[in-house]
């Protein structure tokens, strides 16, 4: 399953669980070059016990792998394809 995100659509990702044992995000693109469409984590801190949001930095060419049970969205691309 391959999924392209653009400005033109301009979505979002709601999160969600995959129904996958693992997904692969590849960027294709560097952080500077677009605006929004970034990778969200929803992950839990157990010092504070609360839930926060991990938003990784994703270099032109990076990959970022996680299992199919952690939660994480997308957030509405603003500006870049």
């Amino acid at each position: 399953y391959i999924l392209r995100r653009c400005a033109a659509h301009r979505k979002h990702i709601a999160f969600h669980l995959d129904h996958a044992l693992a997904t692969l995000h590849i960027a294709l693109n560097s952080d500077d070059e677009y605006e929004g469409g970034r990778l969200v984590f929803a992950v839990y801190d157990k010092v504070t016990n609360q839930s926060v949001l991990n938003i990784p930095s994703r270099p032109e060419g990076s990959f970022t792998i996680h299992e199919g049970n952690v939660l994480h969205g997308v957030t509405e691309l603003r500006f870049g394809v």
